[in-house]
């Protein structure tokens, strides 16, 4: 509850602290929070976060690959894959 009114008064440290570092380590599975935590590092353009966070919360539960986009948008998901690509030349 907390997290979401930060995150709506665009208080985004503080919605990212109880969201991610609070909320998730206690409901890892939590469908919810892990989308709100994935839309936080979205807005704060931590997009290789935002990306990993999605992968590994899909991975956890076993969820098809497809259900990425879910969680980010298709430019996210295109500028993450575009970087590791590089990253890995």
């Amino acid at each position: 509850m907390l997290a979401e009114i930060a995150t709506r008064n665009n208080i985004l440290d503080d919605a990212e602290f109880l969201t991610g570092e609070s909320l998730i380590e206690f409901e890892p599975d939590h469908f919810d929070a892990n989308i709100q935590y994935a839309g936080i590092l979205l807005r704060r353009q931590r997009f290789h976060r935002a990306y990993d966070q999605a992968k590994r919360y899909l991975i956890v539960t076993r969820r098809p690959r497809g259900a990425l986009s879910r969680f980010m948008p298709p430019p996210a998901l295109a500028w993450v894959k575009m970087m590791r690509q590089l990253n890995s030349i």
